[in-house]
């Protein structure tokens, strides 16, 4: 079993949330890939395709979260767990920016 611990400390002092591409690489590791993803208001992503299972945090607005089987609305504070293989869409449906925390698990 590995213990995934995260902090994340985050200051609205310097921060911005725009970005012309959806994201960029923060940490990788031999064993995690974490990633901030921007979405500007209207802003969709789809088709996105994780090859490890992936933890999707909220930290700032909110997201819709679609695939095959359901459709799910995430505001901040709140996490997704995204199957392995598995084909998503994420929208940012709201009038203000939207930022998630992306963490791909690797395999060993």
């Amino acid at each position: 079993m590995d213990l995934l611990g995260i902090e994340i400390l985050f200051s609205n002092n310097g921060r911005s949330t725009q970005s012309n591409s959806y994201g960029r690489k923060e940490i990788e590791s031999k064993k995690i890939i974490i990633s901030i993803l921007y979405f500007k208001p209207g802003q969709i992503l789809s088709d996105l395709c994780v090859e490890e299972p992936s933890l999707l945090l909220v930290i700032s607005g909110e997201i819709e979260i679609t695939n095959e089987q359901k459709s799910v609305s995430l505001s901040v504070g709140t996490y997704y767990w995204v199957v392995a293989k598995s084909i998503q869409s994420i929208g940012n449906k709201n009038s203000q920016n939207a930022e998630i925390i992306l963490i791909n698990m690797k395999n060993k």
